[in-house]
């Protein structure tokens, strides 16, 4: 943990411990994850703002978070990353909700980095395509860069959230977008098997 906290400066830890004590308020009522509560900021909150560290300081650019549910890993992404503008995307009422009380609270920094929208993707949503997507557990990798073709930029980046072992999917994906390629992000070891998984070259 002192590794992850060390990736932070100012108060960005602190807010969120803050948006980690609403989550666990808001899924007491309305079940948003099994995870147990005391596991949720290790499992679902640390590695997505890690993402958001990694990414920030960048050229800025357009973040599309494809089915974040109750905000992750886009809303820890945000608290820690003040340079990227994020579109945070689900079609669940309560969990939109979730994320819409989140974004009128003191936690975030910034609101103007940040826009929620209840859809499904093949309603079409940006009026200039994104450049980097994120995806925690909307699905297979190749189901998912398939339903991205033409809503992202040409070039554009995807990383994933995944477990230790995405051969089958990687297999998968490469057999449609032979031009494909990725890399594991190194990630701190108390993440335990997460894996973040870069893919570059599957959006033209």
């Amino acid at each position: 943990m002192e590794e992850f906290k060390a990736k932070f400066e100012g108060d960005v830890f602190n807010r969120l411990q803050l948006f980690n004590e609403e989550l666990v308020k808001w899924n007491r009522k309305f079940s948003f994850t099994s995870i147990p509560e005391h596991l949720i900021f290790k499992r679902l909150i640390a590695p997505s703002a890690w993402l958001g560290n990694y990414l920030s300081g960048q050229t800025s650019q357009d973040i599309v978070d494809f089915g974040t549910g109750f905000g992750i890993p886009g809303i820890p992404m945000l608290i820690a990353d003040n340079s990227n503008k994020y579109l945070l995307i689900d079609s669940h009422t309560k969990k939109t909700e979730f994320m819409r009380h989140i974004l009128r609270s003191n936690i975030l920094i910034n609101k103007d980095l940040c826009r929620i929208q209840q859809a499904r993707v093949e309603e079409g949503l940006w009026s200039s395509p994104a450049s980097i997507l994120v995806c925690r557990a909307a699905g297979k990798m190749e189901e998912i860069a398939t339903l991205f073709q033409g809503k992202m930029a040409k070039g554009a980046v995807a990383y994933f959230f995944k477990g230790d072992n995405t051969r089958v999917e990687l297999k998968k994906l490469y057999s449609k977008y032979p031009n494909a390629s990725h890399e594991i992000i190194e990630v701190p070891e108390f993440f335990g098997n997460l894996r973040i998984i870069r893919l570059t070259g599957a959006f033209y």
